[in-house]
């Protein structure tokens, strides 16, 4: 990796309508009308497989979040945890992924984390 000192376009990465920056992982919500892919890359940390990689690994450049059944797609707006991440999907669903330490990924499942999103359950 190079350190830079001035802005420098990132390669591949156009029509980002917004992004947000942790200490440790980064994400960007990218796309036009009603398709919005959600992207991130960082580290997760704790042993957790970060996007469905292996654990602890660090991704260099944004990865589409989801599943091969379930790309995301259509997010409508999200959210960067300590170390996850969670949507709201087009169609009104909130899912998330990443450590679950505190319960933050609202499964039901407390100290359950996960590499595959998750639906977050008992929303009105």
């Amino acid at each position: 990796a190079t350190f830079q000192t001035r802005a420098v376009p990132v390669p591949g990465v156009t029509q980002v309508r917004d992004m947000t920056i942790s200490l440790a992982a980064g994400c960007l919500l990218r796309g036009v009308g009603a398709t919005r892919e959600l992207h991130c890359w960082g580290q997760a940390g704790g042993g957790v497989e970060w996007l469905g990689h292996a654990p602890d690994v660090i991704r260099y450049t944004p990865d589409l979040v989801g599943t091969t059944a379930d790309p995301w797609i259509d997010v409508a707006s999200y959210v960067l945890l300590d170390r996850g991440v969670c949507a709201l999907r087009g169609d009104g669903r909130v899912h998330c992924i990443g450590i679950d330490a505190d319960g933050q990924l609202g499964d039901g499942d407390p100290l359950a984390p996960s590499s595959v999103p998750v639906l977050v359950r008992d929303l009105p």
